[in-house]
């Protein structure tokens, strides 16, 4: 794993992050924020029975939360909710690749503990 939290995915994911925008249709909605360092995450998902049809987010805040954010929501596009349930910060770490120092890591965990509130 690199350490570097500014690395060019990350970066890429921060600047252009993927499913962003809420849409007016889904199953089920949460706002996380982290008082912590004021990120803000809305994210809104789509299920078919037991699994992820879709998930999209707005985000406010660092780097690291809307990278991670951005990834996870990638990531999860077809997985069932006991998965979401059973993912730990060692798949968002797996995902940014780099080792997530534990003053970052509430940010880089925010969007998981949205959805798994959801689930």
């Amino acid at each position: 794993m690199s350490d570097s939290l500014y690395s060019e995915k990350i970066m890429s994911h921060y600047y252009r992050p993927r499913n962003y925008g809420l849409w007016p249709e889904f199953s089920a909605e949460q706002r996380y924020s982290n008082p912590l360092c004021g990120d803000v995450i809305t994210v809104r998902m789509r299920f078919i029975g037991e699994q992820i049809a879709g998930v999209c987010f707005e985000h406010e805040g660092c780097v690291i939360s809307r990278a991670a954010a951005s990834l996870l929501f990638e990531d999860i596009q077809g997985k069932t909710k006991q998965e979401i349930r059973e993912m730990t910060y060692m798949h968002i770490e797996g995902l940014l690749g780099i080792t997530v120092m534990p003053a970052r890591m509430k940010c880089a965990l925010a969007a998981l503990e949205a959805i798994q509130r959801m689930v």
